[in-house]
């Protein structure tokens, strides 16, 4: 809910920002209110996908900061001409036709302007996505206490698949800086899904990785078990069952209904073993 308020504050005030560029004397900023709106959406995709697919894609997860810009690049000029093309279209004239606005008033408004503020409210979402994945990168929760480190990474090389069960009596390397903690299968409680990253939550401190459950979950002991598009749990660890959510160690961890089914079976195939 907050993550929600944050992204309706943030276009609030870039619509307002907008709307007081394009005001002039001979003119009310409710018509400019309006004609922003026409345009949002726009330019809400091409933020978008700059913030949560061309930064992760080719700066946070590979570093290729040739292809970064060359696709930016591209978007952008794609992006300035369909602004362009709907600020000269019947389509403004339409909506705007009671405002005393007319056609060739929007049509003569200088390209570069517009491209200017698109790429402002672009580098501004950019940065504040790079400030706030930089700032959780590598972070260590240590008894609910945010250590500096860096991140957390299975000591894997890059060209290989993750193989994370092919270890010594469940044990598990995670590589923090240039130092490597050693990790027990048996001692993790539950993984949980934030934004890019998986919490691994232990007894003794919860520790970050830049990865997914998807692609954890196929290489986790057979003890491990999806219960929700945010959480896998260890059958081991499991304290309490009750109809939408189960306890471990005191956290309360919702069960999804697509995952239900398969979590009951899962249950079941673990008594059986134990018996």
């Amino acid at each position: 809910m907050w993550r929600f308020l944050k992204h309706l504050l943030f276009w609030i005030v870039i619509i307002l920002w907008t709307s007081t560029v394009y005001l002039s004397k001979e003119t009310d900023g409710l018509e400019f209110l309006w004609f922003n709106l026409v345009r949002l959406p726009l330019i809400m995709l091409t933020t978008y996908a700059v913030i949560y697919y061309l930064l992760p894609t080719f700066i946070f997860r590979d570093k290729a900061y040739a292809k970064f810009i060359a696709a930016f690049v591209g978007l952008f000029v794609l992006t300035t001409l369909l602004d362009r093309w709907l600020i000269g279209s019947d389509l403004i004239d339409t909506i705007l036709k009671d405002t005393g606005l007319t056609y060739t008033f929007f049509n003569e408004i200088p390209l570069f302007r517009n491209a200017f503020l698109l790429l402002s409210i672009i580098g501004l979402a950019a940065a504040i996505r790079m400030f706030n994945f930089y700032q959780k990168e590598g972070k260590v929760i240590t008894n609910g206490l945010l250590e500096n480190k860096s991140i957390a990474l299975p000591i894997i090389k890059a060209t290989n698949p993750p193989s994370l069960t092919k270890v010594i009596a469940n044990e598990f390397l995670l590589k923090s800086g240039t130092t490597t903690h050693k990790l027990n299968w048996q001692d993790v409680y539950f993984l949980e899904k934030d934004e890019n990253y998986v919490i691994y939550h232990t007894k003794e401190r919860r520790i970050l990785q830049r990865t997914t459950l998807n692609k954890l979950n196929p290489s986790l002991p057979t003890y491990f078990c999806r219960v929700h598009r945010s959480f896998i749990i260890s059958l081991k660890q499991i304290d309490c069952i009750e109809r939408d959510f189960l306890l471990i160690k005191g956290h309360k961890i919702p069960i999804g209904r697509t995952y239900k089914a398969r979590f009951s079976e899962r249950i079941a195939e673990f008594d059986n073993l134990r018996s």
